[in-house]
């Protein structure tokens, strides 16, 4: 699948030996293409807002993707004589176009024809353009581009087009006024979880004017980590982080307590932090590690000390054993994340097992 932006909202997709043209409109500062160079067998069409059908004349001999009600207004006004399914798609349904397969999904603004306003043209909508049949478990070499037309922030993004559709690349409108701004679409591209996200419908006109790189920051700013943790009721608790889940008590009972799942990622993280740091610095395999954590707590059960009794397979010199535990301490980054009186005091056994 190859992809090709021209400004605006407009985009060239070729899968193969198909072309589509996503919401043609060249009058646009991003772009210096000649219209007439472009022949696409399929033109796809989110809405009919001026600035995304403006075009679309143009390639009248190609067949029209939309809905029933644009796809009317576009044989009336611009001359198509072909649509899918000869009456265009609509919402959540999936047509073949040539070598790739077209899904429209939904899109949440206005979608009046011309600027009066004067005509409906059905509901607005997005488009995910796929290599290959969609279907539940999309196939691990199967490509996919999400257009998302003029949309505001949709939990449809989370809940169905990211983890259904599956996206490798997703368009999303961040030119703000008219469609979703650069922080709403960063929100946008956390849930859809694509590969790559372009930003587009930005910098046509004055309400729109945009810099990218504010698009870049809001991306740089969501958490990279996310979790939620549901209490019910007591002081028991279910922690979620993506897929896994931890259980957590803090009266023991029907977990482990805060304390020890803190201390006990604390040894795991720092057992990791070596094992890379010998492969990486030290060119040595510490095979088989056991790390045995133990902490201290006062009256008020808070933490006081730990210290880590380290079992390492490999046999290392007093050296090796002192360089071990400093790439530990550099690389561990629990061990930056608690306060320097809980840094874990360390002892190592090797030629363990």
């Amino acid at each position: 699948m190859e992809l090709t932006w021209h400004g605006h909202s407009t985009w060239h997709v070729s899968v193969d030996g198909t072309d589509l043209l996503v919401d043609p409109f060249f009058d646009n500062p991003k772009t210096d293409i000649d219209p007439e160079a472009l022949d696409p067998d399929y033109v796809c069409l989110t809405h009919g807002h001026a600035d995304h059908v403006g075009d679309a004349h143009r390639y009248s001999d190609a067949t029209l993707v939309a809905v029933p009600e644009l796809v009317g207004y576009c044989t009336d006004n611009f001359g198509f004589a072909d649509a899918v399914g000869g009456m265009g798609m609509n919402v959540g349904g999936t047509v073949e176009c040539g070598d790739a397969w077209v899904t429209m999904t939904q899109a949440a603004h206005t979608n009046g024809i011309e600027t009066d306003y004067g005509a409906s043209a059905g509901v607005p909508a997005g488009f995910v353009v796929t290599d290959e049949a969609p279907t539940r478990e999309p196939a691990p070499d199967c490509g996919s581009f999400y257009h998302a037309g003029d949309t505001s922030l949709m939990t449809e993004m989370r809940d169905v087009i990211g983890p259904f559709l599956e996206p490798d690349v997703a368009a999303l409108p961040a030119g703000d006024h008219f469609t979703m701004g650069p922080a709403q679409a960063a929100i946008a591209a956390d849930w859809l979880d694509a590969d790559r996200v372009c930003p587009m419908h930005y910098d046509t006109f004055p309400p729109i004017e945009m810099d990218p790189a504010e698009f870049e920051r809001e991306l740089e700013a969501m958490a990279d980590i996310e979790t939620t943790t549901v209490n019910e009721a007591k002081f028991h608790a279910l922690s979620r982080a993506g897929d896994f889940e931890l259980s957590v008590d803090a009266s023991g009972e029907e977990g482990p307590t805060p304390n020890q799942v803190l201390v006990a990622d604390y040894a795991s993280c720092f057992t990791f932090a070596c094992r890379a740091g010998a492969q990486r610095e030290m060119d040595v395999e510490l095979g088989e590690v056991e790390t045995t954590a133990e902490a201290d707590l006062n009256d008020d059960d808070d933490l006081t000390s730990i210290t880590f009794e380290m079992h390492v397979e490999a046999d290392l010199d007093d050296g090796e054993v002192e360089e071990l535990l400093d790439l530990g301490e550099d690389i561990c980054h629990v061990r930056d994340s608690v306060k320097e009186s809980l840094h874990a005091d360390v002892d190592v056994t090797t030629d363990a097992f």
